[in-house]
């Protein structure tokens, strides 16, 4: 189904404005284009929005490994943007450790 423009106004429109990373003063802008709310994330990348899912996060429709959340006050107004990216970090085995240091002691001695 195709949204009219007065319709996704009306899905989006709380969601769109700039919001400023604090700690390097970036301005992330956050619009509608081709029916999607997409966040441009300044000097890297333009990424369209799937709607939120049950837990209220955004996945970006390029990789879901990048989710916005959206934060509201208490009279309900869109107040910051947050963006997360998961990254797996796999645990390093002991067993990986052990054969280094047998590898570095028969180097020394």
């Amino acid at each position: 189904m195709i949204e009219t423009e007065q319709e996704l106004l009306e899905k989006y429109g709380a969601f769109v404005g700039e919001y400023v990373h604090p700690a390097n003063n970036d301005v992330f802008k956050v619009f509608i284009q081709d029916g999607s709310l997409t966040v441009e994330i300044p000097g890297k990348v333009v990424l369209a929005l799937n709607d939120p899912d049950e837990e209220g996060l955004w996945y970006s429709k390029l990789s879901d490994r990048l989710y916005f959340i959206f934060k509201k006050d208490d009279s309900g107004e869109i107040i910051e943007m947050e963006l997360h990216e998961l990254i797996p970090l796999p645990k390093i085995l002991v067993q990986v450790y052990a054969a280094i240091f047998v590898k570095l002691y028969a180097l020394l001695f």
